[in-house]
């Protein structure tokens, strides 16, 4: 399109120094960030205004440069509401692979209690801020990777995991147990 054309203009002409760069289009409008050479440690967190937000399913996600989100913001409402009604109501649930919260706000809201498991320290910052911001304090945020962290979270009776993104099977705590 032409909006994204003019910002890819724009990116060209400002010769941005060497190094990988992300593009983002949030709330706030269309930014660029030179993303770290490395991970975020807990002691650095992104401040708020550099992060991206997206307004979705009547939430503010924040989440920083170079943390994976789904990149097309205009169907995320779609997969949201699908994640959130597959997963139903219940008592406990496991979000692994849980990032800077996508599902995982809404969830709280459809669960007792809600383990969130994530190794990337940086989402792990963005999921706390959000979880913050959405008053939602019910959530144990595991940093973890996965097959260090699932046994501390299996006592979830039901798991959320993206497994056409990662390539999990569907119920991942009964074939590991």
């Amino acid at each position: 399109t032409a909006f994204i054309t003019r910002i890819l203009s724009a990116l060209a002409r400002s010769r941005p120094a060497d190094g990988e760069w992300e593009l983002s289009l949030g709330v706030a409008g269309a930014r660029t960030s030179l993303l770290p050479s490395a991970p975020a440690q807990h002691s650095d967190p992104v401040p708020a205004g550099e992060r991206c937000v997206w307004k979705l399913a009547g939430d503010a996600l924040g989440f920083s440069p170079g943390v994976f989100t789904q990149s097309n913001p205009g169907l995320c409402e779609a997969l949201v509401a699908e994640v959130h009604e597959s997963a139903g109501t219940g008592r406990e649930l496991l979000d692994a692979f849980c990032g800077a919260g996508l599902f995982t706000l809404g969830l709280a809201r459809r669960f007792g209690h809600v383990t969130a498991l994530e190794s990337n320290p940086a989402a792990v910052l963005d999921l706390r801020a959000n979880l913050a911001a959405a008053d939602l304090a019910k959530v144990e945020v595991v940093e973890r990777r996965f097959e260090h962290g699932w046994q501390r979270a299996a006592r979830a009776t039901q798991s959320v995991n993206q497994s056409p993104v990662m390539g999990l099977p569907p119920r991942p705590f009964s074939i590991l147990r």
